[in-house]
């Protein structure tokens, strides 16, 4: 026989599509969506068990019904985030989270869901991301970034319609648990601003210190931001680098800080 699929089709009323048995021995479903733009397009659904092409064929059209069809073509996850990450991302987050994103994309998700099908990522194939993760090593706070950034992507995903769920939302993150931190005692504080008195940039480590700005914060302040008659110091804005590139942020506003007084 020549012809791709074989004369053994199941007949089905027209508002539930079509079904067909292949010559490979496999079965195809195909239904039509109407896309954005308004024209027609054929979705198809191939698996060599019929009841599985029956049950997704009759949920694609129910979604597609009601506004949310999946649109087939062909797109891998990898070829989704780079997509995303070069036209989406980069209008919705700054540019030193973007930079993460990349870092995070291309480390992590690419290389482990990259060749998945977009509309075949499943949460197994998150979870499974997550545990080869951590047997290479990473951290539970590096596994946390991989899963949000990834919930990120999936999110404007959702908004295309380009899929119809957010798979990394149904994974659970990994538990992350902050190292406790040391801080000095007022006399080791003392101790290092003696040591330090007569070196140029004792001015900013006494504000880090007095007014507990970061340290993109206080690379960033002005001499605008500094109020003396009121002793007030706005934050507006940080010093990051970007691409090993010096740039400034819009800080998020903050409660402003008072000048101490040994820095006046």
């Amino acid at each position: 026989m020549s012809a791709a699929v074989s004369n053994t089709k199941a007949r089905r009323a027209n508002s539930e599509g079509s079904l067909v048995l292949r010559k490979d021995g496999r079965w195809m479903g195909r239904y039509w969506v109407t896309l954005p733009d308004g024209r027609k397009k054929q979705q198809c659904i191939i698996s060599k068990s019929k009841t599985k092409v029956i049950e997704r064929l009759r949920g694609e059209m129910a979604m597609a019904d009601k506004g949310a069809p999946v649109f087939r073509d062909g797109r891998t996850t990898g070829a989704y985030l780079e997509y995303w990450l070069h036209n989406i991302d980069p209008y919705q987050v700054r540019p030193t989270t973007l930079q993460l994103h990349v870092f995070i994309t291309r480390k992590y998700l690419i290389p482990f869901l990259g060749k998945v099908m977009l509309t075949q990522l499943r949460p197994e194939h998150v979870r499974i991301m997550l545990n080869r993760m951590e047997m290479a090593g990473c951290g539970a706070r590096t596994m946390q970034h991989a899963r949000n950034v990834l919930s990120a992507a999936l999110r404007a995903a959702l908004e295309l319609e380009y899929v119809t769920r957010n798979v990394a939302r149904l994974v659970k993150p990994p538990k992350y648990t902050a190292e406790e931190r040391l801080v000095w005692t007022k006399e080791q504080a003392a101790h290092f601003f003696e040591t330090i008195k007569d070196h140029p940039r004792y001015p900013m480590f006494l504000l880090l210190l007095c007014c507990g700005l970061r340290r993109g914060e206080l690379l960033g302040l002005r001499w605008q931001d500094v109020d003396f008659e009121s002793d007030i110091i706005r934050i507006r804005q940080s010093l990051r680098f970007v691409n090993n590139k010096p740039c400034t942020v819009p800080s998020k506003p903050k409660p402003v800080g008072a000048i101490c007084p040994c820095c006046r």
